[in-house]
């Protein structure tokens, strides 16, 4: 376990890269997406998808791999409900326009995945003095355990722990909940948590 310096060290990667991406969203949209970070925890990886609904609650899914300095992925998880909602938001609709997510809304999900990837990934570069970039987005729909699974397993690796960053997306009157989780392997991990003295 992580102490609580440990764990406000990591949070304050998340609050400077949801910072980050806020400024960016609102450069792109004009509008103003408020990006909180209520929690941050650094997780046995079995117990993730309670974070998120259960295993078996499907959510619209946007991964990258993670280059440079750790090797890993980043997964930005929505409801599907609440990906609908940012559809609208960032496509300048009102809200309840989408009814299904087609491919220009699974563009935009893939805009915004990259803008949150990006950013918490500078944050953390800042912060540590490495170098990473992430990959192009890939977009999918499944149940939250299935992702996981299908991630680790095409990383090939056993990850025990993993960060969950919850975040939060506020525009006007919607809110939006998700959750972004750093998959390292442990290698990565532990030279993360090396560089920044959480050993």
């Amino acid at each position: 376990m992580l102490n609580d310096m440990q764990l406000d060290a990591i949070k304050e990667v998340g609050n400077i890269g949801a910072g980050n991406a806020a400024t960016a969203l609102a450069e792109m949209t004009s509008m103003k997406i408020d990006i909180t970070v209520p929690k941050v925890l650094v997780e046995e990886i079995e117990d993730i998808p309670l974070k998120l609904g259960g295993s078996e609650t499907i959510s619209v899914g946007i991964y990258f791999g993670i280059e440079g300095d750790l090797n890993g992925n980043i997964i930005l998880f929505l409801p599907v409900e609440g990906a609908l909602k940012m559809i609208d938001i960032m496509m300048f609709m009102e809200q309840g326009t989408n009814k299904e997510i087609d491919e220009m809304g699974q563009s935009a999900l893939m805009e915004l995945g990259n803008i949150l990837a990006s950013s918490y990934l500078n944050a953390l570069s800042g912060l540590t003095g490495t170098y990473l970039l992430p990959t192009p987005p890939n977009y999918t729909t499944e149940t939250v355990g299935g992702m996981i699974n299908n991630i680790l397993n095409n990383m090939g690796l056993d990850v025990d722990r993993t960060i969950f960053v919850a975040t939060e997306f506020t525009e006007s009157s919607v809110r939006v909940e998700g959750g972004l989780l750093f998959l390292l392997t442990p290698q990565s991990l532990n030279k993360l948590f090396g560089i920044m003295g959480l050993e």
